[in-house]
């Protein structure tokens, strides 16, 4: 209202100026990697990848089949609680130009999980049970074609890795709406309406 009666009572010498900005465009929501998120998740050999196993929750391991930990050498002894530490030990990282490549294999040295109950007694035979990857899941490429993963939701059938669940689709990229800058000057009072 007031820029209404403003610009009715304008005189000849006297103008407004406005700078109206037209509404901003939202992107269409995506699933793929861009190579900037590529790049993140290369850098430091892939900490962002392995931050992300070790956030793998204790409830997941055991819903999963995964059971147990044991020292990977064992021929005696008990086995304890599966860790997502010892899961991340597992994998390593590696990029080459637009793609990021994960890999699973049973580590050298350290501890190796299992499908068996924890405080389960290693059979002087040494460990048996261990998770394996199932076939195809020994490496995962990721490129600007893959959809985006979350590293803390890994997937297990019978006790072989099985990959990890997809994230949730995020939202392109606002792109603003132009700015005009408006002035009036001589206005003609049948011509102005507030809206």
């Amino acid at each position: 209202k007031y820029v209404e009666d403003k610009l009715k009572n304008l005189d000849s010498d006297q103008y407004v100026d406005f700078s109206i900005q037209l509404k901003g465009t939202k992107g269409e929501s995506t699933t793929k990697y861009t190579n900037a998120e590529l790049t993140t998740l290369a850098n430091n050999s892939g900490k962002e990848i392995l931050d992300g196993i070790k956030a793998t929750t204790p409830e997941r391991l055991t819903e999963n089949g995964v059971l147990s930990q044991v020292a990977k050498d064992a021929v005696s002894g008990k086995t304890e609680a599966a860790t997502a530490e010892v899961l991340a030990s597992y994998f390593t990282v590696s990029s080459s130009l637009n793609k990021v490549t994960v890999s699973f294999a049973e580590p050298s040295t350290g501890k190796v999980l299992t499908t068996d109950a924890a405080n389960t007694t290693v059979e002087s035979s040494g460990v048996k049970n261990k998770i394996s990857a199932e076939t195809g899941y020994n490496t995962i490429d990721l490129t600007t074609e893959s959809n985006r993963l979350d590293f803390s939701k890994p997937k297990f059938t019978a006790g072989k890795f099985s990959g990890f669940e997809e994230k949730a689709p995020v939202d392109g990229d606002v792109t603003p709406g132009k700015t005009y800058n408006v002035r009036v000057i001589n206005a003609k009072q049948s011509n102005i309406k507030a809206t």
